[in-house]
């Protein structure tokens, strides 16, 4: 379904009172907004990342329409209003940011801050102690946008479709191709093969994107409008680690959070989305008794609270256009099935 159609059908259901009805039918129902980075236009424009961004201005009218038309809550808060299994007037959303990047103090929080609304934002704290360390996606896109010596990698043993990928890529690079690169062939690469892929990717720190500083996080904290939470160390996927390890990196984030900020840490998002089999024992020994996915769909009182579903910022707005009606028809769970189907479709293809 092109965006168009599906602002016709959002609209629709909200002009039919469906968003009530759904309200109603599942109590105690909360939707969690997942942000990562919040930039200039001309950034998002320009990014081969840019479904992890949403533009600034963009984001205040996401901000200004939650402020209005739902009950924006802290992630901890509406969990447990949900178990209540209560019926609310207005949509209930949750606002997390993932990972730490530094737009978020200079963009996101001065815009919470102007409305009133709370957030929760998962760190992965290795990359706040560590200026040289990129998230392995922006080392990607910026080794494509710079020279592109295919030599250092001839003594990664990397296999030879994933060769033809690498040198196609980097005789035309561009946004599109770079980007469909991080998200298929380097995400599809065996594990050992993607971590020797990406250590010899060289390391330019002073063009690794700002993250945040313990100082700025301190002074959020200390607002009472941001909490804190864990997204491991050096961001994951757990799924691919043995069980002590993966163990590790929740711990250890939830420890560094803890001692910055001198609040308790109860609260994960499973790096990339990515889910262990063993989650349960390994959140517990962590102390951990809430998690968010990537996951899409919203929540209500049937839902597990280590198995939270979010919906993805981007999503709200089809095209890169907001729609204040849109967006609520989104939060309200006018368009939950349109995900309902998908799955099922990927189910049965799987």
């Amino acid at each position: 379904m092109n965006a168009a159609m599906k602002r016709v059908v959002a609209r629709s259901c909200q002009g039919l009172g469906v968003d009530r009805i759904l309200r109603r039918l599942s109590p105690g129902r909360f939707v969690v907004l997942m942000f990562h980075r919040v930039v200039s236009a001309a950034r998002l424009k320009t990014s081969a990342n840019a479904s992890l961004m949403v533009a600034e201005g963009t984001f205040r009218r996401m901000a200004e329409t939650l402020a209005r038309r739902s009950h924006c809550l802290p992630l901890r808060q509406a969990l447990s209003l949900a178990a209540t299994g209560a019926r609310y007037a207005k949509p209930v959303v949750a606002l997390t940011f993932d990972d730490g990047y530094g737009d978020f103090f200079e963009a996101g929080f001065p815009v919470l801050r102007a409305f009133g609304l709370p957030s929760t934002m998962f760190l992965a704290t290795g990359f706040l102690d560590h200026p040289d360390r990129f998230f392995w996606w922006d080392a990607v896109e910026d080794f494509f946008a710079g020279p592109r010596d295919l030599e250092r990698f001839a003594g990664a043993s990397l296999p030879e479709a994933f060769w033809r990928e690498l040198s196609a890529v980097s005789q035309t690079p561009s946004l599109a191709s770079t980007a469909a690169f991080i998200r298929g062939p380097l995400r599809r690469l065996d594990p050992r093969a993607r971590s020797r892929f990406l250590r010899m990717l060289p390391v330019r720190a002073d063009r690794r994107p700002a993250m945040l500083s313990w100082e700025q996080v301190r002074a959020m904290a200390a607002s009472g409008l941001v909490d804190f939470a864990a997204h491991g160390v050096t961001h994951p996927l757990l799924d691919e680690m043995e069980p002590g390890s993966a163990l590790e990196e929740v711990a250890a984030s939830k420890r560094r959070i803890e001692e910055e900020t001198g609040r308790p840490v109860t609260s994960f998002a499973y790096p990339a989305g990515r889910i262990p089999s063993y989650y349960r024992e390994m959140l517990a020994q962590a102390g951990i008794d809430l998690a968010v996915s990537t996951r899409f769909g919203p929540n209500d009182a049937r839902s597990d609270p280590l198995l939270l579903r979010r919906v993805d910022a981007r999503f709200c707005c089809p095209d890169e256009v907001f729609d204040p009606a849109y967006f609520m028809a989104v939060c309200s769970g006018c368009l939950d099935w349109l995900h309902v189907l998908r799955e099922a479709r990927h189910a049965l293809v799987g």
